[in-house]
């Protein structure tokens, strides 16, 4: 056994079954689809927890690249666009490998990219998510500058806060 990342699984395709309370194991990613969920009725709904704990980073980003195309397909099919908030941190150079593998077949050009826990701090900043995503993916996937959403720093915090929220409404 690897690394042990564990992770709340926060996003979930509709095709998934209901998640499921307990941890798992989930191995390596080896198949093209994410790992099925099991379907107890008194573990589903909206707000329910579930940890999925991964041999590696790699299985991790594996499996949450396929998860987030899994959806951004449905998405783009149902609605023409498919808009996610993501994190920062690792999660850009976890998620690479998937996205960049799935440039030709996403796309992009249709996703519209929320930070879920943006800083107010610059995007040329060592702590801005926003910087992370742009340096590690954005520039090599085909998402539009203009899809791509986060806080304007130069802005005092209330203001930027409010810009945020009114785009959010607005493409949300």
């Amino acid at each position: 056994s690897g690394a042990g990342a564990i992770i709340p699984a926060t996003i979930q395709a509709a095709s998934l079954p209901a998640p499921s309370k307990a941890p798992r194991t989930v191995e390596a990613a080896t198949s093209a689809a994410p790992p099925s969920r099991p379907t107890d009725a008194a573990e589903t709904g909206v707000g329910a927890r579930v940890f999925d704990v991964f041999d590696s980073a790699e299985a991790l980003g594996s499996t949450g690249g396929m998860i987030l195309l899994a959806a951004a397909r449905e998405a783009i099919e149902a609605r023409g666009i498919f808009t996610v908030a993501l994190s920062g941190g690792s999660i850009p150079t976890l998620l690479a490998p998937s996205l960049l593998g799935a440039a030709q077949s996403a796309c992009f050009e249709r996703w519209h990219l929320f930070l879920a826990d943006e800083r107010y701090v610059a995007e040329d900043h060592a702590d801005s998510n926003l910087g992370a995503w742009r340096q590690v993916l954005l520039s090599k996937l085909g998402i539009p500058a203009s899809q791509v959403y986060g806080l304007d720093a130069s802005l005092p915090l209330e203001q930027a806060a409010g810009a945020y929220e009114s785009i959010l409404v607005k493409v949300a």
